[in-house]
């Protein structure tokens, strides 16, 4: 057990780790972390946004949207969700928010969903990224090598996880979108929506992880003496 925390500990040494640590919270929370952001193994997430949504739909307020950190170092994690989980009947509720992601190379972003749908609803979650760039104002264009992942449940169909697939990058521009759509005569309920991202770890943390794994072993040595 002591080898694996050690080895955690080097790890995330070979990151930056000016930023705070990611906790639990309503998206209001990460709003105001603005430039400076929140970090999660070794990627930084930060100037989280919310953008407006399509017509006719009504926004999820910031602070019913809550983000739960999870994964690992390498794969870091936020699970998502509404404190109103469901749109019933002729509701279309809808939370879309935009945010940058930095730190070790970044390898490429994943989503997961998991809820249910009856009649016509539809759950539907999007992700955009725009791997070494930025995407124009609030507008998810202007970035020729941007990549896409999309998830949904309907009562008939669904694809409940998607990547963006493999694509190499120190930053990524996210915009992040979520959908109830109760339909005219059905409902859509979201239980969470999971946001990963995946890295890589930079060469000077695999020096500091093999320095450190030398380290112990010159301990085990003289034990053994």
């Amino acid at each position: 057990m002591k080898f694996v925390l050690f080895a955690g500990l080097l790890l995330s040494m070979g990151s930056t780790a000016s930023a705070a640590l990611c906790g639990s919270g309503s998206l209001q929370n990460y709003l105001s972390l603005g430039t400076g952001g929140c970090q999660l193994g070794v990627v930084t997430f930060s100037n989280f946004q919310v953008v407006s949504g399509q017509n006719g739909a009504t926004a999820v307020d910031a602070t019913g949207v809550q983000l739960a950190p999870s994964g690992s170092p390498l794969n870091p994690l936020f699970l998502i969700s509404f404190t109103n989980p469901t749109a019933t009947s002729g509701q279309l509720l809808e939370s879309i928010f935009r945010f940058s992601v930095s730190g070790a190379p970044l390898t490429g972003a994943s989503l997961a969903l998991a809820g249910s749908a009856t009649g016509d609803g539809v759950v539907t979650n999007v992700l955009n990224v725009c791997p070494g760039g930025s995407f124009n104002s609030n507008a998810i264009d202007g970035c020729p090598n941007s990549r896409t992942a999309i998830t949904f449940i309907s009562a008939n169909a669904q694809q409940l996880t998607d990547s963006t697939g493999q694509v190499t990058a120190s930053f990524f521009d996210v915009f992040f979108d979520l959908t109830l759509d109760g339909g005219p005569n059905g409902s859509a309920t979201l239980r969470s929506a999971t946001l990963g991202v995946t890295a890589t770890p930079e060469p000077s943390a695999g020096l500091l992880f093999a320095a450190g794994l030398a380290a112990i072993a010159g301990l085990r040595a003289r034990r053994v003496k």
